[in-house]
């Protein structure tokens, strides 16, 4: 087991009534993936929290433990332990983010660093502010409580990367082990002038990680952001943490006896306390039953993309046969675009399907080729949860790394039933493209305009084309996807057969639900790989 620890304030609205007020909304937000219940304790004034969520292909389980001040006021203490029977990867997502402290109330850890998901920004303010923000900055890094890493990263460094994915990561934080501020020039000038000993570089970055989190220093700080530094940063960070023995806290009585209770618990407690036999496994409350249906899900997709692979490559090797029996003598015909292809039938009299197509000469892309691929009424979905699982395990030429989370927050939404219905409809619709683009490949057809991109298939009046082309956008205006904080939000993980950082840049999305600002962002690689790769669903994130 690899546990996470992460412990901070959390000021939240109401007063004297602080600490309940953080229990309801945080068991209000409990739904799938997240599962989240309240367990007894014998201290006052403390709410104890537990959840359980999938996390890639880890199980997750955590305990959340909530005390309200002394004095009575609104800022509640919270601590945070996590286990999981994998490792942590900058991919996975901060347990902070995955409970919505940061939606309860204002969330830092004891010394005042914010645990934020997107960058804190300090650019372009007057000198005054600048020097009260180095001055506030240098007291946290000073703090002997600090337990969240600060990522100092200059404006010129973020320039200078701008189109290297590797960079978008940590630009958003890991929130509770590391937040990333953009810094100008005065604002270095400024910090610089209270951190001599530390500073940060012309140009550069600079990471002043928690006390807590022993990280080598050659990923302190550099002059010159290389690809990977700023990923290097988190990466390390995480691995620290993960290394780092548990604080004191986890020895109080009740957090003691969950960490008992967990799996596991005697490698994932070590620090705390020794066990002289294996812990006994808590018999309640049962583990979910959405852990092992996504757990199978999975599973069976894997199973069949290795099958897809194998066969592609046995046709392919068929065709080389083919192609080498039939000699130079007898060559296929040539196109204009100068490419092989089988030859084409006689002419005939064109129907009312050949007649859409009449530069081409070719029907129109297959219609839906699976029941399975057919939208369905909004009743069958009751969430994005259960939708996104559906579509994993049906539309097989969909690669859906959207978080559910994220889409989750849509069921909230007055016209939820209408997005998930547009959803679906549209991720059908990708599903059809992408598999009448795979067959004309497997039959070394020419590709007609039609099959060009999502939006000349679909305003070409192909069966299976369940949404309209206005709802679609191919690419956003050349400034705004050059600028660096808009690109971060539109960079996903993908997987290294589509870029070798293991990230990239989607320019495309769907409009879901007329003008309510919704979006599905989507990367067509479809000439490449064969798929479409699905990085998120829920409000639009463009604004900058």
């Amino acid at each position: 087991m690899y546990s996470l620890w992460q412990h901070g304030v959390l000021a939240v609205p109401g007063g004297a009534g602080a600490l309940g007020h953080a229990r309801e909304v945080l068991l209000g937000e409990s739904a799938e993936p997240v599962q989240i219940g309240e367990l007894s304790s014998p201290v006052p004034d403390r709410v104890l929290l537990e959840a359980t969520w999938v996390e890639g292909r880890a199980q997750v389980r955590a305990l959340l433990v909530l005390d309200e001040p002394e004095d009575g006021g609104g800022r509640l203490r919270w601590r945070l332990l996590a286990l999981s029977d994998r490792a942590w990867q900058p991919s996975s997502s901060s347990p902070v983010t995955r409970l919505g402290l940061p939606e309860v109330g204002v969330c830092s850890d004891p010394a005042g660093v914010p645990m934020l998901i997107a960058p804190d920004n300090h650019v372009g303010s007057s000198g005054a502010d600048t020097e009260a923000w180095g001055a506030q900055t240098a007291a946290r890094l000073r703090h002997p409580d600090r337990s969240a890493g600060l990522a100092v990263v200059t404006v010129e460094a973020v320039t200078d990367v701008a189109n290297d994915p590797s960079v978008m990561l940590p630009q958003f934080g890991w929130p509770g082990l590391l937040t990333c501020v953009i810094i100008d020039e005065s604002a270095r000038t400024a910090l610089n002038h209270h951190c001599r000993e530390t500073p940060v570089p012309e140009r550069g970055a600079r990471l002043f990680p928690a006390v807590c989190d022993t990280v080598p220093a050659d990923v302190l700080q550099t002059s010159h952001l290389t690809k990977s530094g700023l990923a290097t940063m988190v990466r390390r960070v995480l691995a620290a943490r993960q290394d780092a023995p548990l604080p004191v806290w986890a020895g109080e009585k009740d957090i003691a006896a969950w960490i008992e209770r967990a799996p596991a618990a005697a490698a994932a407690g070590a620090g705390v306390r020794e066990h002289s036999e294996p812990p006994q496994p808590r018999s309640a409350p049962p583990e979910p039953g959405w852990i092992e249906r996504e757990r199978l899900l999975a599973e069976e997709n894997a199973r069949l993309r290795t099958e897809l692979a194998q066969a592609q490559e046995t046709i392919a090797g068929l065709r080389r046969a083919l192609d080498a029996q039939r000699g130079p003598a007898a060559p296929a015909p040539l196109p204009p675009g100068g490419r092989h292809h089988r030859p084409q039938p006689v002419a005939v009299a064109p129907t009312s399907e050949h007649a859409r197509f009449p530069r081409q000469g070719m029907p129109p892309a297959p219609p839906r080729h699976a029941a399975g691929n057919r939208p369905v009424t909004s009743d069958a979905f009751g969430s994005f949860g259960e939708l996104i699982s559906a579509a994993r395990s049906r539309l097989k030429l969909l690669v859906i790394g959207a978080d559910p989370d994220e889409a989750g927050a849509l069921d909230s939404h007055p016209r939820a039933a209408l997005l998930r219905r547009e959803a679906w409809r549209a991720l059908c619709t990708l599903q059809v493209y992408a598999h009448a683009k795979a067959t004309a490949h497997a039959q070394r057809r020419r590709l007609g305009p039609e099959l060009r991109n999502l939006l000349q298939f679909v305003s070409s009046g192909q069966e299976g084309a369940l949404i309209g082309e206005a709802s679609i956008k191919l690419k956003e205006p050349p400034d705004l996807a050059q600028h660096p904080v808009y690109r971060r939000r539109r960079t996903y993980p993908v997987p290294k057969t589509v870029d070798d950082s293991g990230w990239a840049f989607f320019p495309a999305h769907i409009r879901l639900g007329g003008e309510s600002g919704v979006r599905l962002q989507f990367l067509d690689d479809t000439s490449r790989t064969g798929n479409v790769y699905i990085g998120y669903i829920g409000e639009d994130r463009s604004a900058l």
